[in-house]
């Protein structure tokens, strides 16, 4: 949706500069760079949030997009396993919530995700992509079945 949305705004400021053209060369390229212009600040602006960030550090579960993250403390996670899910199921892409749960899902994942159950009952499901990536491994001490 999020990638709609950025194609949408970037088309219009590639298009609307032309509406307000007049006859001569100088306008025209005016438009043309004011359009760049908009183009470039809209999609240094909006690119953060197209792409989900998941870091598991000493301390704390971090994952998000752009500067709408949620931290999780390791201690208040009980567990985490394996999900598999369908994400029409929560309405789409992006990060998507249900009474108790959260979903940070993006698309070409197979339905496959991480559920991270906390101690509070909530549970937070992050997708994992890539044929590299593994599921973060806590210590004994910090996993709680």
């Amino acid at each position: 949706m999020l990638i709609v949305a950025l194609g949408t705004v970037m088309f219009a400021a590639a298009v609307l500069p032309f509406f307000f053209v007049r006859e001569d060369a100088l306008s025209v390229r005016g438009s043309v760079v004011a359009g760049s212009a908009i183009l470039a600040v809209l999609f240094a602006i909006l690119w953060p949030f197209t792409m989900l960030r998941v870091r598991v550090d000493a301390r704390s579960l971090t994952v998000g997009f752009g500067l709408l993250r949620e931290r999780v403390m390791l201690e208040q996670i009980e567990s985490c396993q394996k999900a598999a899910y369908r994400w029409q199921d929560w309405g789409g892409m992006g990060i998507r919530q249900k009474p108790g749960s959260k979903l940070y899902n993006v698309a070409g994942d197979g339905g496959v995700a991480v559920r991270v159950n906390l101690a509070n009952g909530r549970r937070i499901f992050v997708f994992f992509h890539g044929p590299g990536c593994r599921l973060p491994r806590f210590a004994p001490a910090q996993t709680r079945n």
